[in-house]
């Protein structure tokens, strides 16, 4: 109980020390967060309380990461809500959720990245993502899904991400898990949409 009771009191003057330091106008507390397990997907939230705004900024997302044998991160795949707050262009709600694909380093950048959902005794459903960006551990990719891709994106008997590779042939795929994602999407849904 006594290192518990410590660990509070050095969290909370942690806490007081980055408010002092910081340029930015923020409210320094202890870090409020979640994580729920959907088998094999995680949904998390961090919250974050400006100064200025009476509100709590709520960041959440689905995400799943695949190792190699020893360990290494080959792949992070996350979903998050994007909401149209502007007016769009074309008078329809542009909302909807960003996937978000952490491919590792080596890849070829001419070939478009891909999202596949497979389904029993249909043809595959193919999204093509874009990159963004490239840092050390690897290059971000991005996509927009509607809301009803979610039961499309869900209910796939297999996921697999394709991407091509500089030095490992023309393209590879990696399969993620289908176990837990509706779930963990309707929980980032059902707390980021509404």
């Amino acid at each position: 109980m006594a290192q518990i009771s410590k660990f509070k009191m050095i969290t909370g003057v942690s806490a007081i020390v980055l408010a002092a330091l910081s340029p930015v106008n923020y409210a320094v507390a202890a870090p409020d967060s979640i994580i729920e397990v959907y088998k094999q997907w995680n949904y998390q939230c961090q919250f974050v309380t400006a100064v200025n705004l009476p509100a709590v900024t709520k960041n959440c997302e689905v995400v799943h990461h695949l190792n190699d044998s020893t360990g290494k991160r080959i792949l992070s795949v996350a979903f998050t809500w994007e909401d149209d707050t502007s007016e769009p262009p074309n008078g329809f709600d542009q909302s909807g959720i960003k996937a978000t694909l952490v491919t590792p380093p080596g890849v070829n950048l001419r070939v478009v990245p891909e999202l596949v959902v497979e389904r029993l005794s249909e043809l595959p459903i193919v999204w093509n993502a874009q990159y963004s960006t490239c840092v050390v551990s690897g290059c971000i990719a991005d996509l927009m899904l509607n809301p009803s891709h979610v039961g499309t994106l869900s209910s796939g008997v297999g996921i697999q991400v394709r991407f091509g590779m500089v030095n490992v042939g023309p393209i590879a795929e990696l399969n993620l898990p289908v176990d837990g994602l509706e779930e963990a999407l309707e929980a980032l849904i059902r707390d980021d949409a509404n």
